[in-house]
Formats: C-alpha cells, structure tokens, sequence
C-alpha cells in the first residue's frame, strides 16, 4: 500500500475541529509509524518584514491525534533591526509563553538577547561585543534551570588573524561564579586560507582535532576526519557539492564507520531532507519551502 498516507487520508487523521490545512506532501514515509507534520504560515509588514509566523503541529498518528497551534509575533526598531519576538500559545487563548528581547550598540550590532518565560523568568541571556572589524570578541551566555533557580553561564572569547579569520576561541563555564569547565579551540587555515584543521582542548588537554580534505583548488573540503586524543578516527564527515564545486547538496557523518547522519539540501543552501540511523530504526525530516520561506515539515520514525 505505496499511497495509504495519501493526503486525504492525513485529513481524516486531524481532529474535525481544527481548520483544514494544506496538504503536506509525506512521500516516502510508508514505513514511518511515528509520524508529525509542523506548518508554517508567514506574514509580512508593508517593509516585507517578517510580521508573524503561525505554527501548526499535526500529531498525525497516536491516539489521540492532535494539532498543537502557537504564533510569533515580530517587532523592529527605527532602523529595522528585530527588537522583540513574542511567542503565543492559541490553543491557550494566545497565552504568552515566550518572550525574546534584543538590543543594539549605536553601530546597530546586536549586543544583547534577553529570552524570558510566561512569568518574566530568564531563561537564558546572550551579552555579545565586537572587534573593531565588526567580528564577535567575545560571547556571555546565560543559562537558567527556572526548576532549580540556578544559571550557567557560559562565556567565549574569540581571536583572529589579519584576514579575519577565526583562529581561537576560548570558553569557560561557570556556575555561582565558579569555573567548573574551560577549554578552548584551535583553527588552523592552509596557504589557501582554507580551514584545514581545528583542535578542540578542555584544560590543557587534547580532546579531539578535525582535520578537512580539499579537491585541488576548491574552496570546499570534501572530507572531514575527526580525531581523539589517542590520534584515532572516531567520526567522519563527507561533502558533496552541485557541479561548480560550491553549493553543498549532501553531507554524511559518520561514528565509528557507520552512518548516523544524511542530509541533503536544496541550490539555495536551504536543508531538505535529514535522515538520523540507529541500529535498528530511523528518524527522517523532510523540509518544504515556498518563495525561500519554510512552509512545511514532515517527521517521522520507523
């Protein structure tokens, strides 16, 4: 039975209160018995700036099936940069569940995001500066287990050369003002400046190094090989690319020479289909656009 999710039969899945709701195309999924389809409704303001973004999510197989419905609500400052994202839950009466608030230095770069809950609680602050260049310096992440009143904080300082490309970050984490975890990444570039390695330490001590493979002359590593501290290939990455060698279509990580990851994505850069393996089963995502906006997305696992 190829077609059994045929979309008038998805429809039938929905409970009869809620809207009708376009047609989701779910090819391929025959075999998915745990399946879930998110819609994507946008708005736009008269400076086609995002204005709203309305939600549905379809629990179409499970007892009950249900639609979960939410919407963000987008607002700009005078200079159109986004200021405040309000996230609301309509099957609540448009309760406000999330709310995401953002600041700007006078060169209009973004220096805070402040993200709070329905009762004002932080839930993780973001304090971001810049080097003159306009590169990210250094990064203060904050965040909030509201269950235990307690924050992490988790903070980056990054360095480059005189190209501007990244050549280390630094990152510490601490809790109640102590530093519980800090380490920091190396980047390494070639005469190309292509990224060619990058070492990741906790402390003083090597954790893992990734070391990228070129074709001649191409922009675009066509094989990454992740590394352990004992120098042994614990994962691995391949790149696939379009004929001009430049726009990504598929990458395949591996662990441990097996294939955990495939995704694939479309000319514009954009991810269509993701497939997540595990020794028995698999997880598949598969991603709709209309005029470069997300319209839709199917999930599933077998």
């Amino acid at each position: 039975m190829k077609n059994f999710l045929a979309p008038w039969f998805l429809l039938l899945l929905i409970s009869s209160c809620q809207p009708k709701r376009a047609n989701l195309p779910i090819k391929g999924f025959e075999n998915y018995t745990n399946l879930s389809a998110i819609e994507y409704t946008y708005t736009f303001n008269d400076e086609d700036r995002l204005e709203e973004k309305h939600i549905k999510h379809h629990m179409l197989l499970g007892d009950p099936q249900m639609t979960l419905e939410s919407i963000k609500r987008y607002s700009y400052n005078s200079f159109d940069s986004l200021i405040e994202v309000r996230t609301y839950d309509l099957d609540e009466q448009e309760v406000l569940i999330e709310q995401k608030k953002y600041e700007y230095n006078n060169l209009k770069q973004k220096v805070l995001e402040h993200t709070v809950d329905f009762a004002g609680d932080t839930i993780s602050k973001t304090i971001i500066n810049y080097t003159d260049a306009g590169r990210t310096v250094s990064d203060q992440l904050t965040f909030c287990d509201l269950d235990s009143a307690s924050c992490e904080t988790l903070i980056f300082n990054n360095y480059y050369n005189i190209n501007n490309q990244l050549t280390q970050s630094e990152f510490f984490v601490k809790v109640k003002n102590q530093v519980i975890n800090n380490g920091h990444v190396k980047h390494v570039y070639d005469s190309l400046n292509r990224e060619k390695e990058v070492l990741v330490f906790k402390g003083d001590k090597l954790e893992n190094r990734t070391i990228f493979e070129y074709s001649q002359n191409s922009p675009q590593p066509i094989k990454a090989k992740v590394y352990d501290n004992a120098n042994i290939i614990s994962d691995s990455i391949l790149f696939f690319y379009s004929l001009d060698q430049r726009t990504l279509i598929e990458k395949k990580n591996y662990s441990n020479g097996k294939l955990f990851l495939k995704e694939q994505f479309n000319l514009d850069g954009k991810i269509i289909e993701s497939i997540l393996f595990f020794d028995s089963d698999s997880s598949k995502t598969k991603y709709f656009y209309k005029e470069g906006n997300l319209e839709g997305e199917v999930s599933g696992s077998n």
